[in-house]
């Protein structure tokens, strides 16, 4: 499998990971010493740093009433890519899947900062710049 597809397999896995609440994929998909910033107009908004913060945080806003997410990712651009590391940008729309019709969450871009683990990858620095607020 090439780079890029590589990239997105992971990446996919990963989002699916987030919208089924599995915090075992989850879990498997940051590194240990992770860190994921949420940005909006260039201010940072919020911040987690370690692979059991970053899960604890998420799968405590599992348990709130907010439904069934569905983060849509697209126009995935790998930056940069080498032996040990890679830069992954892509394109947000984060939809309630439980509506109907479903609604419009939020949008956003994501930056990502790969790294690799054996034949897969990691995010070590994930930063996502809001379009506009939660």
């Amino acid at each position: 499998m090439d780079e890029y597809a590589s990239i997105s397999q992971f990446i996919s896995r990963a989002v699916y990971g987030i919208d089924h609440q599995r915090a075992d994929i989850v879990s498997e998909a940051w590194a240990e010493d992770g860190h994921f910033t949420f940005t909006l107009d260039g201010a940072e908004l919020r911040r987690a740093e370690g692979r059991d913060t970053i899960v604890g945080r998420l799968s405590a806003g599992w348990a709130k009433p907010v439904g069934t997410s569905r983060h849509i990712v697209t126009n995935l651009w790998v930056e940069e890519v080498d032996d040990v590391s890679a830069v992954a940008v892509y394109y947000l729309t984060l939809a309630s899947g439980r509506a109907q019709p479903p609604t419009l969450r939020a949008t956003g871009c994501y930056r990502d900062r790969l790294v690799r683990h054996g034949e897969t990858w990691r995010w070590q620095e994930r930063t996502l710049e809001l379009d506009g607020p939660l």
